[in-house]
């Protein structure tokens, strides 16, 4: 319980601050918590990717490990995991109507970020030998380092969303960036990590690269989120923004603002129209009373008609990207008002006097006109009706396909909880069953075990006669000083030499004691190596591990003694194991 509360801790912490950035309008606590879902499904989504990803690594000869350490940055972290949390963020946002806000695109990321940055710490952290140094480093560097990362998409994919202009570029950007710096923090963890350093000076090294990254990547966030806030409280410098950003106009998609254009021109000619025929019929209205009296439905007609056709413009400029045959049919009506207009201009008095077959073949053409416009008004009537069906349609789609993300997303993560769940307990078991791992590692990690890849000689070592874990037990009991601890020690000697001879056990208890001198505990070295006497004490390589042992305490006079011991136990021992640290010591010192 408390590895895992301490490896949550600066993912909680991080969210305060997030959610406090968002408190204009916040986002409801149910996305919230489904947004740190899908930061654990972009776990599963990146092992799924890393396995295609890590197919594009360069293989080149690479004496420095300089090409490996970026193929491990970028091509195992880096990429699969900025585009894993890419995909989540836009199958998270796609259809969310709480999605409306500029500084959205930055919140939500972030809180992905921080639901991958989570369950990755309780992993390390849980499994780590050393609890608090590894959830210290984790919360100061890689964390914030996620969360950092998180934030930079955050602000391009905002622009990608809500900005009209290079919107590919701003997706790009959106991953490109954040992967940069992922890989750049990983690059300085793999490469400097490969480097031995005794004293610490890489891993400070490492550590004042990576708190750089960091803390140039939040100055650059706080920046940008600062920018989205302002967008979000002033819409119109938001506008002023996007259009000062733009290196050129944007040509529509669909061509709705040059159909706009194109009917208010068509509405204006009509109006002009109308008026120049009005005003010729007044002025010609004395001389051709009896005559206008009978045409008089003509004009008229068509005066509505054109006023008819106005309204029916307002209509289309509505949807003018799906109503292109309606404006043509509507242009068709308003032209053929312009003709019986400068026909009505243009008649003289003698003119005026028609014949009942002409007005008849009129009040034809003015019908026919006014049907074309009602089926031009039928077929924008059904458009419409067609449009909002398929609007509905789509909203229902819609509304299946994100409850399926939703569901999705919320199984994945409820089962990568589980399973997060059941590694941290069976962990806490191992630890509990093996009280002494820690110190096992001490010993044998000089000796070249690796103990985490060789679970065996922690688990079943002992079982599985395995001697060298005999003996580094004993060793382990040994070095608690006491008499209960030093009967269990025996118990594994005992089992020690039933399954091997006294040389062999000998043998490892010398390695045992070399690896403690190796962290500075010579005086208990030299009393591993007492015991490993009393085991085998013809043994003449003992003696000179023994002689050196005292060297390093200051006993230079019982060292010489230990060496004369080695060299009559074994008159040829210099022959078999050459100049030993112990005889380059008493050389040096003319001791010999």
């Amino acid at each position: 319980m408390y590895e895992t509360i301490i490896s949550l801790a600066p993912a909680l912490v991080l969210l305060i601050v997030i959610l406090i950035a968002d408190r204009r309008k916040p986002e409801p606590f149910s996305e919230v918590i489904l947004a740190l879902m899908g930061g654990i499904v972009s776990i599963v989504l990146c092992l799924i990717l890393g396995t295609q990803t890590q197919g594009l690594a360069m293989d080149v000869e690479d004496p420095l490990g300089v090409f490996r350490s970026f193929n491990e940055s970028f091509f195992g972290a880096g990429l699969p995991e900025e585009l894993a949390k890419l995909i989540v963020l836009y199958l998270l946002v796609r259809r969310n109507k709480y999605f409306d806000e500029q500084v959205d695109g930055i919140v939500y990321a972030a809180l992905i970020g921080l639901g991958f940055a989570a369950y990755e710490n309780v992993l390390y952290v849980v499994g780590a030998e050393d609890v608090e140094g590894t959830a210290a480093v984790r919360a100061i560097l890689s964390v914030p380092g996620h969360f950092m990362f998180a934030l930079l998409m955050g602000y391009w994919f905002s622009r990608f969303w809500w900005d009209k202009t290079h919107r590919f570029r701003k997706l790009f950007l959106a991953l490109f960036i954040p992967v940069i710096a992922h890989t750049a923090f990983d690059f300085t963890c793999f490469f400097l990590g490969q480097f031995e350093d005794e004293e610490g000076i890489v891993e400070i090294i490492s550590m004042v690269i990576l708190l750089g990254i960091n803390i140039t990547g939040f100055i650059m966030a706080r920046k940008f989120i600062r920018r989205q806030l302002a967008k979000d409280e002033n819409p119109e410098l938001a506008a002023e923004a996007e259009m000062q950003e733009a290196d050129e106009e944007v040509k529509t998609e669909n061509g709705a603002e040059a159909e706009e254009v194109k009917t208010e021109e068509v509405v204006d000619e009509a109006e002009e129209v109308t008026t120049e025929s009005a005003a010729m019929l007044t002025a010609n209205s004395q001389e051709v009373q009896s005559a206008a009296f009978e045409i008089e439905n003509t004009p008229t007609q068509t005066e509505e008609n054109t006023v008819q056709n106005e309204e029916a413009v307002a209509e289309e400029e509505e949807t003018a990207a799906e109503t292109e045959e309606a404006t043509t049919e509507a242009e068709e009506v308003v032209a053929q008002a312009e003709e019986a207009a400068e026909e009505m201009a243009e008649t003289t008095f003698e003119e005026l006097e028609l014949t009942e077959e002409e007005k008849a073949k009129r009040a034809e053409e003015a019908a026919k006109a006014q049907a074309r416009y009602e089926a031009a008004k039928a077929n924008i009537h059904r458009r419409r009706e067609a449009k909002k069906e398929e609007e509905e349609s789509k909203k229902r789609r819609n509304k299946i396909w994100s409850r399926i993300y939703v569901i999705a997303m919320i199984v994945i993560a409820c089962i990568a909880i589980i399973y997060l769940v059941f590694t941290v307990i069976e962990t806490k078991n191992e630890k509990a069953n093996t009280p002494e791992m820690e110190e096992i590692k001490l010993v044998t990690e000089d000796l070249g075990y690796d103990l985490v890849n060789r679970p065996d000689v922690i688990k079943g070592g002992a079982e599985d006669g395995m001697v060298d874990y005999m003996c580094y037990t004993a060793c382990i009991y040994w070095s608690h000083h006491n008499s209960e601890d030093d009967a269990i020690a025996q118990e594994w000697i005992d089992k020690a030499l039933e399954n091997s001879d006294t040389e062999t056990v000998a043998m490892y208890l010398n390695n045992a004691a070399y690896a403690y001198s190796s962290q500075e505990d010579n005086k208990f070295a030299l009393n591993i190596l007492d015991r490993a006497i009393k085991i085998c004490p013809e043994d003449a390589n003992l003696y000179d591990s023994r002689g050196e042992m005292l060297w390093h305490l200051g006993k230079k006079k019982e060292a010489k003694e230990m060496w004369e011991k080695a060299i009559q136990t074994d008159p040829d021992f210099l022959d078999k194991y050459g100049e030993t640290t112990l005889y380059t010591l008493l050389e040096e010192n003319d001791m010999l």
